[in-house]
């Protein structure tokens, strides 16, 4: 008796949906980040970064039915960003604590 819910098929898809999710968030996370913080954080560069997770999103989505060592080299590099690049390239405020991120709450304006 078969207790899965899914066909297999279906399960391989849905995993291959959740890291293609996994990639575009990372792109996306690379992409709303100020330039200068990359290599203000000590990291490559903005343009470094946003290539290698733009190919991991479009690797997974256009090459995932040919093989899945190229989804888990992208999974890798995503991986990479999302835990090392990112919180160090978050922190960065920029000169001043303005200019390169985002301003606290509760700071004036409307």
């Amino acid at each position: 008796m078969d207790i899965w819910f899914l066909p297999p098929e279906s399960a391989a898809g849905l995993g291959t949906l959740a890291l293609f999710a996994l990639h575009l968030y990372a792109f996306v996370d690379c992409l709303i980040r100020p330039t200068n913080a990359f290599v203000a954080a000590g990291k490559k560069t903005k343009q470094f970064w946003m290539i290698l997770t733009g190919v991991a999103a479009g690797t997974t989505l256009l090459l995932s039915s040919v093989t899945f060592t190229f989804v888990i080299a992208a999974t890798v590099i995503a991986l990479i960003y999302i835990l090392d690049v990112r919180p160090a390239v978050q922190t960065y405020r920029g000169p001043r604590g303005g200019g390169g991120g985002r301003k606290p709450r509760g700071t004036g304006g409307w």
